[in-house]
């Protein structure tokens, strides 16, 4: 396979977010820990309400796998969070504050 989705696959990520919460905990007090609990808060909002948790099942019964999980969730959340760059659309500058970007996963940018 792609030696860049091995790369980017591996389970390896350790953000706050994916800790348990005794290991959040040691953070008490900090701007991280409370950075991680909104984070943490939000994913779990999305995942319960905001229809993720069914669209993946949907998409992974669909093609005859396993039902993601919440940490599977936040895995993938982790994952893009740390391989997303900010492209700007087509038609804006970088310069231009009002225009539009999005977040876009660049193969290779990090190698």
């Amino acid at each position: 396979g792609d030696p860049w989705i091995r790369h980017i696959t591996a389970r390896r990520l350790s953000p706050p977010i994916m800790w348990s919460f005794n290991e959040v905990d040691w953070l008490r007090g900090t701007s991280l820990y409370r950075a991680s609990m909104h984070q943490r808060n939000a994913l779990q909002r999305e995942w319960d309400h905001a229809g993720v948790r069914q669209a993946s099942s949907e998409l992974a019964r669909a093609a005859g796998l396993r039902s993601p999980t919440f940490e599977d969730f936040t895995w993938a959340t982790a994952a893009f969070s740390l391989y997303a760059v900010p492209i700007a659309d087509a038609n804006d500058a970088w310069d231009n504050p009002h225009g539009t970007h999005s977040l876009q996963i660049v193969p290779g940018l990090d190698m």
